[in-house]
């Protein structure tokens, strides 16, 4: 009978020992993987466990949370030179007038509970401006926060605040000022020949290399920035030549030198006398209406000069002239100048373009005749809001779109608008949003170009969707079915990934790795012996920790992109140990149990004799 004890013992010794060395090899092969793979096991592992437990647990409601915080940070509008400096064109606390002035907000929630919808709704308020119509301003809104961009119309001193829905605000200033000098520029011109009396436009671009809009047109971008005179062009002899806001005017024979901030440029030559033939200009133009965000676009009007003589036949002229206007927030006009291509080379362009930037209005365009400022000639604009002739409307979840009719989504998840308005520099693109049930749905920021439709309970609902200036008309509807929320799902199903992880694939691999090298370790080496079992568990708390360090160190290997943690290794060491506690203790109390039979069951001593 003992002898077929003792083999059974070995046969499960050999088993465990057996089960612990194949658990162990898995353990060392997964630490190979590389992350990808590892994760894509795991999440696989765990979105299989969350659908067993929404399959058996009730659905819950959708938890709504108001911040409970807000942060508001100013953007500050940098530029790149050509050495690589990183340079701000202003400061946080100034705007440049017809600009825009961009400010990052945060929104933070509670997390205990954790919402499911996050109330990200904000309002703007002024506190103080120049005047009525001083400002506009778009609003751009995310889940955990957005931006608020600010256009100045005009100079002074600004006041705003920002609230949430929480009841949190921060109130924020900023002074918006003209139009700011140049401090770079870019020529390809390096002398210069006139005549006395000949007046010349220096072609010039400003070398501030990272304010590239998409068509690579540097200048025009920067435009918006700076102020195309440039009185820091100087002459080194007056008397050879002068300069006035970039018009250099030959006085008399000789040569000199054009100065930028007092350093050299190119070269003046002047030699011989100019006589205009110019005895009057006409301005022409195809196109008269501007609107207000032709800038944005590259929308506008070429106007074209004609030369007049005396007599007012038109004549062929290469003289410069300077374009002005009356309101360049109604109607922004360029002189000659050059722009940098998306090659980087230096390319000329023509003045006279009229863009309509930011506000309605009348506004007149005037060339001057270089030469003799006496000449001149004006040409009417009007800059009208141009309103949308036509939207599309597209709705996503997390992603993937949402089709008009048939959708199914949880409750508790956040349907985002997008919109595309036709034409593109159209104004007054607000979108609104009506739903069927505002008990079930409820709209974020609406009347911006950007809501967001929050789902709340479970039914079927609907909302339609329609830009404000073009009425109900443009609108589209959508139906859909909103199912109950399960358990764990979005956000959750994060958290709940995160920790099965932990979990699953650190504390329990380790737990039953660590159950099958104790059974095996106890089997082979306690043998009724009390003594051992402190000696045995420590071995095992040895091992457990050495193969976790061991699979932690794998994890390091950079091709794997995964990277090791001492988290981790603390985590499989503790599922170890409690396999190494357990069976110690259940080892322990069954040999407890054992002495304790064998000593009720040894027989009872003769009573010692009575002497007495």
């Amino acid at each position: 009978m003992q002898k077929t004890g003792a083999n059974k013992v070995k046969v499960w010794s050999f088993v465990f020992w057996s089960l612990f060395g194949l658990l162990s090899t898995l353990t060392i092969v997964e630490s190979c993987f590389p992350s990808s793979a590892s994760g894509l096991q795991s999440m696989s592992l765990s979105s299989l466990f969350a659908k067993i437990i929404n399959a058996i647990s009730p659905s819950k409601e959708a938890v709504e949370a108001k911040p409970s915080g807000l942060t508001l940070t100013p953007s500050i509008t940098k530029a790149t030179l050509e050495d690589g400096t990183k340079v701000s064109l202003f400061d946080a606390d100034e705007a440049i007038v017809g600009t825009t002035k961009m400010f990052t907000y945060t929104l933070a929630y509670p997390t205990d509970p954790k919402p499911d919808i996050y109330d990200s709704s904000v309002n703007l308020e002024f506190v103080k401006t120049p005047g009525e119509g001083s400002y506009s301003h778009t609003l751009t809104t995310s889940r955990n926060g957005g931006a608020l961009r600010i256009i100045p119309n005009q100079a002074g001193d600004f006041v705003f605040s920002i609230s949430d829905n929480g009841g949190h605000k921060e109130t924020f200033s900023f002074t918006a000022k003209k139009e700011i000098a140049p401090k770079e520029i870019k020529t390809n011109v390096a002398s210069i020949s006139l005549k006395e009396g000949q007046a010349y436009l220096y072609p010039y671009a400003m070398s501030l290399g990272d304010l590239t809009r998409t068509d690579g047109s540097v200048d025009h971008y920067l435009a918006r920035y700076y102020e195309r005179g440039l009185v820091e062009l100087t002459s080194s002899d007056s008397s050879v030549f002068s300069v006035n806001n970039g018009v250099l005017h030959g006085k008399s024979s000789g040569s000199a030198s054009l100065l930028f901030k007092g350093k050299a440029v190119c070269t003046v030559n002047v030699a011989g006398t100019y006589s205009s033939p110019v005895a009057s200009i006409a301005l022409v133009t195809d196109k008269s209406v501007l609107s207000p965000l032709d800038y944005d676009y590259g929308y506008g009007a070429q106007v074209s000069v004609k030369y007049l003589d005396s007599v007012g036949n038109e004549i062929d002229s290469d003289e410069p002239v300077l374009f002005s206007s009356s309101d360049p927030l109604i109607a922004k006009v360029d002189n000659d100048h050059l722009e940098v291509d998306d090659s980087g080379n230096l390319v000329p362009v023509k003045g006279g373009f009229v863009s309509g930037y930011r506000s309605k209005g009348h506004a007149s365009i005037t060339a001057t005749l270089a030469s003799n400022p006496s000449i001149s000639a004006s040409i009417p604009f009007e800059s009208k809001e141009v309103l949308p002739t036509g939207v599309e409307f597209k709705v996503t979840s997390e992603g993937n779109v949402l089709p008009l009719t048939g959708g199914s989504i949880q409750a508790g998840n956040t349907l985002t608008v997008a919109s595309n308005f036709e034409p593109k520099n159209a104004s007054s693109t607000n979108i609104h949003v009506d739903v069927s049930d505002p008990t079930k749905l409820t709209v974020i920021n609406n009347d911006t170009n950007n809501p967001s439709i929050s789902l709340l309970y479970d039914g079927n609902v609907a909302f339609t969707i329609y830009a404000s200036s073009l009425g109900k008309n443009s609108g589209v509807t959508y139906s859909l079915t909103v199912t109950p929320r399960p358990q764990i799902a979005g956000d959750d199903m994060k958290d709940f990934h995160a920790v099965f992880r932990k979990a699953a694939g650190h504390f329990t691999l380790f737990l039953v790795t660590g159950l099958f090298g104790s059974l095996a370790m106890y089997l082979s080496l306690f043998k009724d012996k009390k003594h051992r079992i402190w000696i045995i568990m420590g071995i095992l708390l040895v091992a457990g920790f050495a193969l976790a360090g061991i699979s932690e160190a794998i994890q390091a290997i950079p091709a794997l992109q995964r990277g090791p943690s001492w988290t981790d290794v603390g985590i499989d060491t503790m599922g170890f140990a409690a396999s190494a506690v357990l069976i110690g203790a259940v080892f322990l109390i069954l040999d407890l149990v054992k002495r304790r039979k064998n000593r009720q069951e040894e027989p009872m001593g003769e009573a010692p004799a009575d002497n007495s």
